[in-house]
C-alpha cells in the first residue's frame, strides 16, 4: 500500500466524524456462510490519519450497528487512536446479524485535526463504505476509495470454504467517459479472503444486457492471506450507451482451482460514443491584500504539481475578487462572487464548481495547511465525466493583439435535459513574480509558514484578458443533428504590455450557470493552447494599472496600492502626502 494512495476525508470543521463499512450478508456469499457458522465481529482494525485522545470525553469508539445506518448500536467500546493503524476489540464478540452490518469509528474532528478518516484510493467496493460528517446523516464513499478499515472476524477458521476465496473490483478509471465495447484502462483491485496466498485468478465481466467476458489476472506477487492489492488492468466497456452503465465481476478461479462463492462487485460507468478527455479546472478566489493567501496558496499550488506529475492534464485560474478586489481584478472576477452566496472570504477554491461529498457548496475554503485534502478533492473533481470537447485555436492581430477560436462538441444526454451551456475564455498568465506593481500582503514571516514561501511564491492563474462578453459566460448555439458542435470565435484584444506571453495560455472551458442552485454551476471539460513564442508589436497593449486604476474603490491606499486599514489611516497618521481615498486622490 503506497502512501501517495491514502486520501484523507473530513469537514476540517470542529465537529462529529463517523466512518463505516458495511458487511452485507445477502450479497456476500462467504460472509452467509460464516454468519451460519456461528462467526463474530470480535473488533475493528481502523487507520486514522491524525492521533484522537478522546476516550475520557466519551468521543472516540468503534461501534457496531445491525440493519441501517441509524440503527441503534448492538455494541460500542470507547478508546484512543493513536496516527496510523489501531485494533480496538469489543468487550463482547457482536454476532453477524443476517443481512446489512454496520461496524466503524467516531472521533471528534478539530481544525488542527482535521480529514480524520484513512481511506485507500486504488481500492473500490461499491456501498461499502461511509461516512456520518458533523452528523449530518451518512452518505455514501465509494467514490473516495475504501476505508482504511477491517472487521476482525473470529470463528470460521475451520470452513473449508475458506479456500480459494477472493473477489475483484475496478477503480481508478482513467477515462471518465468509454466508448461501447472499448477496452479501457482501470485499476484492477483484488481482495483474498482465504488462508492462504493468491497468485493469480480468472473472472468475469457481465453488462446490464448479459454480455460476457473472460479475464485471466497474474498478480505481480502472491497476495498474503486476507489482504489485498492493486494493479493496472484494461476491461471491455459495456455494449450499449447510458450515463450509467454497470459493470459486474465475478472470480470463477483462484489459483487455477474452483473459486468459492464470494462477493460480487458492480461499478458505473459512463458509455458514449463521444467521449471525451477529462481537464479539469482549479478556480481560486484570492487578493493581493489577503494575507492568508499565500500561505495556502503554497499548498494548493503542491497539490496541482503533483497531480500534473501524474500524466494528467489540469487548468488553474485565480478570480481576485472575494471579500476584496485588486489590481488583477476584471469584470469576469466580480461576476462570480454570486458562488459565494453572500459569504464571501479569500482564499477559497472551487474545483469544476462542483459541489463535492461532504461539502455544502461549490465554494470551499482552502484553510488547510497540507497538501493532501487539495489533492483529494481535485481527484474526487477529476472523476465526474467530461460532457464536452474544447479545442482552442490562438488568433494573432495585425497588431499584436490576440484573439481566440474555440470549438467542440457538448454531450448529447446532458441537451437532451434541456440545459443551457455556456462558455468562458480568458487568456491567463503564471508566474508573475512579486513586484511594487504586483505585491502580495502575508509573504511576511507567519507562525507554520514553510521556509521557501516568500522565495517561490509567484502570481499563477492571473486573468490577462477576459474573452467572454457576458461575465458569467457566451451562451452557446448547438447544432443538433450527429455532432452536436459549437463554435465561437473571439476577436483578438489588447492586453496589459508587461504581460509575458512566454508563461501565458488561453484556457476555455464549457459550463451551466445557475444563480438558484448551487448544484448547477459546473464545468463540463475545459480546454488549453500554450502561447510560447507569441510576441507583441513594441509599445503596444495596455499599460498596468496606476493606484487610481484598481477596481477596489473602498478605503485608503498609497499609491503603491497598498490599502491602509481605518486604524493605521486614522489613529496612527499616515506619513503626510498623496493617497487614495474611495477612488479620490487626497492630501493626507
Amino acid at each position: 500500500m503506497q502512501l501517495d494512495d491514502i486520501t484523507a476525508v473530513g469537514t476540517n470543521r470542529n465537529n462529529y466524524v463517523e466512518a463505516a463499512i458495511c458487511l452485507d450478508t445477502q450479497n456476500d456469499p462467504l460472509l452467509e456462510q460464516l454468519r451460519q457458522a456461528g462467526a463474530t465481529v470480535r473488533g475493528l482494525r481502523v487507520y486514522l490519519n491524525h492521533d484522537y485522545a478522546q476516550a475520557a470525553q466519551g468521543r472516540s469508539l468503534i461501534r457496531a450497528r445491525q440493519g441501517s445506518t441509524e440503527a441503534a448500536p448492538v455494541a460500542e467500546k470507547v478508546c484512543n487512536f493513536k496516527k496510523g493503524w489501531n485494533d480496538v476489540l469489543f468487550d463482547t464478540p457482536v454476532s453477524i446479524a443476517q443481512g446489512k452490518n454496520f461496524l466503524g469509528y467516531q472521533v471528534f474532528e478539530t481544525i488542527g485535526s482535521s480529514h480524520p478518516v484513512g481511506s485507500y484510493l486504488p481500492a473500490t467496493v461499491p456501498g461499502s463504505c461511509y461516512i456520518n460528517p458533523a452528523r449530518q446523516g451518512f452518505q455514501n464513499l465509494t467514490g473516495r476509495g475504501t476505508l482504511l478499515m477491517q472487521a476482525i472476524i473470529e470463528g470460521g477458521e475451520n470452513l473449508k470454504n475458506l479456500q480459494n476465496a477472493a473477489f475483484a473490483s475496478f477503480s481508478g478509471v482513467t477515462a471518465t467517459m468509454v466508448r461501447p465495447s472499448s477496452s479501457f484502462d482501470c485499476t484492477l483491485y483484488v481482495r483474498n479472503l482465504s488462508a492462504q496466498p493468491v497468485s493469480s485468478i480468472d473472472f468475469e465481466g457481465t453488462d446490464a444486457y448479459g454480455n460476457v467476458n473472460a479475464y485471466q489476472a497474474t498478480l505481480p506477487q502472491p497476495i498474503p492471506p486476507f489482504d489485498g492489492a492493486t494493479m493496472p488492468y484494461s476491461l471491455i466497456a459495456p455494449a450499449k450507451e447510458g450515463i450509467e452503465q454497470p459493470l459486474t465481476l465475478h472470480v470463477t478461479k483462484v489459483d487455477g482451482q474452483k473459486a468459492t462463492e464470494t462477493l460480487q462487485t458492480t461499478g458505473n460507468l459512463y458509455v458514449a460514443l463521444d467521449a471525451y478527455e477529462r481537464v479539469p479546472l482549479v478556480e481560486e478566489f484570492t487578493s493581493q491584500y489577503c494575507v492568508n493567501c499565500p500561505f495556502m496558496i503554497y499548498y494548493l499550488d503542491r497539490a496541482i504539481e503533483k497531480y500534473r506529475k501524474s500524466g494528467k492534464p489540469l487548468l488553474y485560474v485565480t478570480h481576485h475578487s472575494g471579500f476584496q478586489y485588486d489590481r488583477f481584478t476584471v469584470e469576469a472576477d466580480r461576476d462570480l462572487t454570486y458562488l459565494f452566496f453572500g459569504d464571501e472570504y479569500n482564499p477559497a477554491v472551487m474545483y469544476d464548481r462542483r459541489v463535492l461529498s461532504t461539502e455544502s457548496t461549490v465554494v470551499q475554503s482552502a484553510k488547510v495547511a497540507e497538501t493532501e485534502p487539495y489533492t483529494t478533492a481535485i481527484t474526487e473533481a477529476a472523476r465526474y465525466p467530461a460532457y464536452a470537447e474544447v479545442n482552442i485555436k490562438p488568433v494573432k492581430g495585425a497588431d499584436g493583439t490576440i484573439g481566440a477560436e474555440v470549438s467542440g462538441s457538448v454531450n448529447r444526454y446532458l441537451l437532451e435535459t434541456g440545459a443551457k451551456v455556456y462558455l468562458s475564455c480568458y487568456l491567463v498568465e503564471d508566474g508573475i513574480p512579486v513586484s511594487s506593481s504586483y505585491f502580495q500582503y502575508g509573504l511576511e514571516e507567519e507562525d507554520g509558514a514553510p521556509d521557501d514561501l516568500q522565495e517561490t511564491f509567484r502570481h499563477n492563474g492571473v486573468i490577462r484578458c477576459a474573452y467572454n462578453k457576458a461575465g458569467l459566460g457566451d451562451e452557446l448555439t448547438i447544432k443538433q443533428g450527429d455532432s452536436y458542435t459549437y463554435s465561437m470565435t473571439y476577436a483578438p484584444q489588447s492586453f496589459r504590455a508587461d504581460t509575458n506571453l512566454d508563461n501565458c495560455d488561453i484556457i476555455a472551458f464549457v459550463h451551466l450557470v445557475d444563480k438558484n442552485d448551487s448544484r448547477n454551476n459546473y464545468v463540463l471539460n475545459a480546454g488549453s493552447a500554450r502561447l510560447q513564442g507569441y510576441t507583441l508589436a513594441g509599445g503596444e497593449g495596455i499599460a498596468a494599472p496606476q493606484a487610481s486604476d484598481t477596481p477596489q474603490t473602498q478605503g485608503t491606499y498609497d499609491l503603491q496600492g497598498r490599502r491602509l486599514s481605518p486604524f493605521k489611516a486614522e489613529r496612527e497618521g499616515s506619513s503626510r502626502g498623496l493617497y487614495i481615498q474611495n477612488g479620490r486622490k487626497v492630501v493626507m
